[in-house]
C-alpha cells in the first residue's frame, strides 16, 4: 500500500507559487486542488534592480526546491505591465529601472523548468476565482487596495489581458474627476482614494499635521476608537469603491466582486458606504451583499492564483 501510495503521488505534478512584491518574496509548493503544501518561505527584497532580484528568486525557488521535490513548473505574480505574448515586462511601478525586461527566458535560462509570469492582481483574481470567495464562478473581478489598487478581470474562467495586455487598471478609473492627481498623471482616480497611500495622505490633510511613518493600518486603529476625521477617510473611500464598482458591474455583470490587499483589513470602516453608494448606483442592484465579497485568499492569493496559471501552463486542468 506504502509504494502505491508513493506511486500515485509521484503522477501529481508539483508546482511552486510565487509572489513577488516591492519588499518581499513569497512562495510555496501549490497542490492541483489550490491548497499550499508546506511552509511559506517569505525573502525580503533588498535590492530593487533586476540582476539583484533575478538572484533573489533563483535562490529563493532553490531553497524551497531543497524542501519539495522538483516542480514541474513555477507561476509568478509581479506587479507591473507584461507583453503576455512574449512575457516580457515593459514597465513595473515597483521596480522602476526595469524596461521591456524579458522576465521568463532570464528564469527559464537559470532554472530546469517552465516559468508563467502574470500580473500580480491578475494572478490574485484567478486564486480567488480558483479556490477563494468565487471558488468555480467563471467571472470574477478582483481589487487589490495596496500600497496603490490594482485589478484583474476573470472572464469565462481566463485571465482577460485585453489586446495590449493592460486590461484590468481598475485602480485608474476615474471616480472623481475635480479629484486629486493620481501618480498616473490622471485626476479622481479611484487609487486616489481607496489605497493605502491615500488613507495616509487623506488623514494628513484633513488633520493639517505631517506625520512620519504613519500607516493606513494606523489610521484604521484611530478610526475604530472613534476619531471623526480617519472615520471620514474610510466613508470617502468606501464611497470612491462603490462608484468603482457600480461601474463594474454595469459593463460586466460578473458573478463575484473581490476586494483584498492590506487595506481590506479596515472591511468594517468602509463597507456600509460603500455598499450604499453600489446601491444607488447599479443598474440593477440585486444580490449585493453576495456579489461583492472581501478575499478569502488575503494575503496568499497572488501565491496561489499563480499556482493555478502554472498548472494550466503545462496541461492540468483546474477550474
Amino acid at each position: 500500500m506504502r509504494k502505491t501510495s508513493m506511486r500515485a503521488k509521484r503522477t501529481v505534478p508539483a508546482v511552486i507559487g510565487l509572489d513577488l512584491g516591492g519588499s518581499q518574496v513569497r512562495l510555496a509548493f501549490i497542490t492541483p486542488k489550490g491548497q499550499r503544501a508546506g511552509r511559506i518561505l517569505t525573502v525580503p527584497v533588498t535590492d530593487r534592480g533586476l540582476k539583484a532580484v533575478l538572484t533573489l528568486l533563483v535562490s529563493s525557488i532553490q531553497r524551497l526546491q531543497s524542501d519539495g521535490p522538483c516542480p514541474a513548473a513555477i507561476g509568478i505574480g509581479i506587479p507591473g505591465f507584461i507583453r503576455m505574448d512574449e512575457a516580457r515586462i515593459y514597465r513595473s511601478p515597483n521596480f522602476p529601472e526595469w524596461k521591456n525586461v524579458p522576465i521568463r527566458s532570464l528564469l527559464e535560462s537559470k532554472l530546469n523548468f517552465p516559468v508563467l509570469i502574470e500580473n500580480d492582481a491578475n494572478a490574485a483574481a484567478f486564486g480567488e476565482s480558483w479556490v477563494g470567495c468565487g471558488k468555480g464562478l467563471p467571472s470574477l473581478l478582483y481589487l487589490g487596495l495596496g500600497t496603490g489598487v490594482g485589478g484583474g478581470l476573470v472572464l469565462d474562467r481566463g485571465i482577460w489581458h485585453g489586446t495590449e495586455g493592460l486590461a484590468g487598471e481598475l485602480g485608474h478609473i476615474t471616480v472623481d474627476p475635480n479629484g486629486p492627481i493620481c501618480g498616473c498623471g490622471n485626476q479622481g482616480c479611484l487609487e486616489s482614494y481607496a489605497s493605502a497611500t491615500a488613507v495616509v495622505r487623506n488623514y494628513m490633510e484633513k488633520t493639517g499635521q505631517v506625520r512620519p511613518g504613519l500607516t493606513a493600518q494606523d489610521v484604521g486603529v484611530l478610526a475604530r476608537r472613534g476619531n471623526q476625521k480617519a472615520c471620514a477617510v474610510f466613508v470617502e473611500l468606501g464611497q470612491a469603491l462603490g462608484v468603482a464598482i457600480a461601474d463594474l458591474l454595469n459593463i460586466f455583470d460578473p458573478e463575484r466582486i473581490a476586494i483584498g490587499g492590506g487595506v481590506a483589513g479596515a472591511w468594517s470602516l468602509f463597507h456600509k458606504p460603500m455598499m450604499d453608494e453600489i446601491g444607488r448606483r447599479a443598474v440593477r442592484p440585486v444580490r449585493l451583499n453576495e456579489k461583492v465579497r472581501r478575499s478569502l485568499l488575503k494575503n496568499e492569493a497572488g501565491m496561489i492564483g499563480a499556482a493555478g496559471l502554472a498548472y494550466r501552463h503545462v496541461g492540468v486542468k483546474v477550474f
